[in-house]
């Protein structure tokens, strides 16, 4: 019963450690947190022009009210500011521009550039790479917030046609 009591504490303390950490990060840029703090007026564009480019056939269209957050939403998934990623990253300050590039072969995003104009943020560009037994997916994003967003993604599949994708939202 002795034994049982200290490992309850034990796994408590463990427990509260792990979530405090997890809500802290590891000082990586935090991607997710900067989409969240994104303007309404940054994400919704009162004029685009938005071109597709799908294995080299291009289509256009002029928007109106355009609202970028689905586009913004893919991104969230190569945020590197979490606690498993700690020391898997490195960094780079060179003038106004940070640099985060991987260190190990299987993390899937590949780097990660941002360049500021002060405390803002005038560039953004992410480099991901997913790798399975079936294909493997490249993919750029290039987002300036005031001008456009950006998207290629070159697939190459072992049993089926390769895909590129370029998705171009200027504003």
């Amino acid at each position: 019963m002795k034994y049982l009591v200290y490992i309850l504490i034990l796994v408590q303390m463990i427990s509260c450690t792990t979530e405090e950490a997890v809500t802290q990060g590891v000082g990586y840029f935090d991607l997710e947190n900067y989409l969240v703090g994104l303007s309404a007026e940054q994400k919704i564009q009162p004029s685009v022009e938005k071109k597709v480019l799908l294995n080299g056939v291009e289509e256009s269209k002029h928007l109106e009210n355009y609202d970028i957050t689905p586009e913004l939403e893919m991104m969230k998934k190569y945020n590197i500011n979490k606690v498993s990623l700690a020391g898997k990253y490195k960094v780079e300050n060179v003038d106004n521009t940070t640099t985060y590039t991987a260190l190990e072969d299987d993390l899937i995003t590949r780097k990660i550039t941002i360049e500021k104009s002060g405390d803002d943020i005038i560039n953004l560009e992410i480099t991901g790479l997913q790798k399975s037994i079936l294909s493997e997916s490249k993919q750029t994003i290039i987002f300036a917030p005031e001008k456009s967003f950006y998207l290629k993604s070159e697939d190459e599949n072992k049993y089926s046609q390769d895909l590129t994708k370029e998705v171009l939202i200027e504003y």
